[in-house]
C-alpha cells in the first residue's frame, strides 16, 4: 500500500511536470509564430540584427563593428551622421570607439565622412530646449551639454588627443581621411555605415518626458 502511494504521487508528478511543459511549449510556438512575419520581413529588408539601444548593448555593437572594419579592404570609406557624437568622446560607454576607429583609418587608409548637427544652428538650440530647457531658461543655449561637449568633439576631431595620433606625419594623414561637414537641420536617425552593412538607430529626443510618454502611449 506504501508502494502504491509513492508510484500514484510520483505520476502525478510526473504527469504535471510533462503538462507543463506543453503549456510552455505551446506558449513559446505561439510567440514564435507571431514574430514570424516580422522576421521575415526583417531578413528580405537585409535587417540581420536588432538591438535594444545602443547605449544598453554597446559591447555587442562595437564588438561586430571593429571586426568588419579589421576584416576591411584598404581605402574604403566609413559614414557616419550624427547629432554631436558626444557619447562617442564624453560618455563612458563608447569612449574607446573614436580612438580605435582613428587608429584602423591610418593603419588601413580607411576615410571617414563624418555629419554632425551645426551646433549653433535653430534645430540644435530647439534640440537642448528639450532636453535642458530649465539649463537654457536661466543661463542660455551655450551653457547646455549640448552645446558645451559639441565644442568639445569638434576640437578634438580638429586636433586628436597625443597619444592617438604621435607623429606629425600621422597627424596629416589623419586630416586627410576624416572629412567633417555640419549641417542646420536635426537628423532623424544616427547611422553609421560601411562599404558592407549599416548601422542605424533612430533619435526620439528620449530626454524630454512628455515627448517619450507620447512615443509610449502612440506605441
Amino acid at each position: 500500500s506504501f508502494a502504491y502511494m509513492i508510484l500514484s504521487f510520483s505520476h502525478e508528478k510526473i504527469n504535471k511536470h510533462i503538462n507543463d511543459g506543453i503549456k510552455e511549449l505551446d506558449k513559446r510556438i505561439n510567440t514564435t509564430l507571431h514574430a514570424a512575419p516580422l522576421i521575415n520581413d526583417a531578413m528580405s529588408c537585409g535587417i540581420v540584427r536588432i538591438y535594444e539601444s545602443r547605449h544598453k548593448n554597446t559591447q555587442e555593437i562595437l564588438d561586430v563593428f571593429f571586426s568588419e572594419l579589421k576584416d576591411m579592404p584598404n581605402g574604403q570609406t566609413i559614414r557616419i551622421m550624427a547629432i554631436s557624437l558626444r557619447n562617442f568622446l564624453v560618455g563612458d560607454s563608447w569612449k574607446s570607439f573614436v580612438p580605435e576607429l582613428m587608429m584602423i583609418m591610418l593603419d588601413k587608409n580607411i576615410k571617414v565622412q563624418l555629419l554632425l548637427l551645426d551646433p549653433m544652428c535653430r534645430n540644435a538650440m530647439d534640440r537642448a530646449m528639450m532636453e535642458e530647457p530649465n539649463a537654457v531658461r536661466d543661463t542660455g543655449y551655450t551653457a547646455t551639454a549640448l552645446y558645451i561637449e559639441s565644442k568639445q568633439v569638434i576640437r578634438f576631431l580638429m586636433k586628436p588627443a597625443e597619444q592617438i595620433v604621435k607623429t606629425t606625419g600621422d597627424k596629416d594623414r589623419l586630416r586627410k581621411l576624416l572629412k567633417v561637414r555640419f549641417y542646420p537641420f536635426e537628423p532623424t536617425t544616427f547611422l553609421i555605415r560601411t562599404e558592407k552593412s549599416t548601422f542605424i538607430e533612430q533619435y526620439h529626443r528620449g530626454g524630454n518626458k512628455e515627448l517619450n510618454e507620447e512615443f509610449q502611449i502612440i506605441g
